[in-house]
């Protein structure tokens, strides 16, 4: 099962925008950048003041042997696979957001207000794949076509011209289930590959999920 924090990860692009689509309409899109602003600065404090610096005390070396952990990651087919699988899934999920304000605002007509609310009905379905991920014995593949499928549907309504409320949001939604079910086995089973190496692990792989979510 997913973690808080990997729960706040998948679900802050459907929870954000609809908070960020209510500040604009009420308060201008400035707003938006200082409650980034003052999220950043309480998110900053509360891990300067709150997680101790535990690699010093414990005589851990510094970055040389990190690089040297990533690198032996890298030369691990069954590591490179969770990774690039994980994060193909996961973050592909960022080209929504970007892509659907214009759908809904210009093709559907929908509401500014009303848009951040449908991020939060298609993200719902993130903590529900989450959920059914230890029913899929096949992992990352079975997750991963779930979230294929979605994707495929919602290419299929936009080749058709056949875009309506529902054909976007139905086949999101099982895109996002996809998403929440390939997340949790791809990041266990990444960072379970050496488990001496379990911290570069970690940190690789949340790497190639921003990388992948960039591109």
């Amino acid at each position: 099962m997913l973690g808080f924090a990997d729960y706040g990860a998948e679900l802050a692009p459907g929870i954000g925008p609809a908070v960020g689509g209510f500040l604009g309409a009420w308060f201008g899109w400035r707003s938006i950048f200082v409650a980034l602003v003052a999220l950043g600065v309480v998110t900053l404090g509360g891990v300067w003041l709150v997680l101790p610096e535990t690699a010093a005390a414990r005589g851990i070396a510094g970055s040389g042997r990190m690089l040297g952990s990533y690198l032996a990651l890298r030369r691990s087919r069954s590591f490179r696979g969770y990774m690039f699988g994980g994060a193909f899934t996961s973050t592909s999920f960022y080209a929504y957001p970007t892509a659907s304000p214009v759908i809904l605002r210009q093709m559907l007509h929908r509401p500014a207000t009303e848009v951040g609310l449908h991020y939060v009905a298609v993200m719902g379905g993130v903590p529900a794949g989450s959920f059914a991920s230890s029913w899929l014995a096949s992992g990352v593949r079975a997750t991963s076509a779930i979230a294929m499928l979605g994707a495929a549907l919602f290419f299929g309504a936009a080749l058709s011209a056949v875009l309506s409320l529902a054909t976007v949001l139905l086949p999101m939604m099982l895109f996002s289930v996809g998403v929440g079910a390939s997340g949790p086995v791809a990041n266990t089973s990444a960072i379970s590959t050496d488990p001496k190496m379990i911290g570069a692990a970690s940190g690789l792989y949340g790497f190639m999920q921003v990388a992948n979510g960039a591109a």
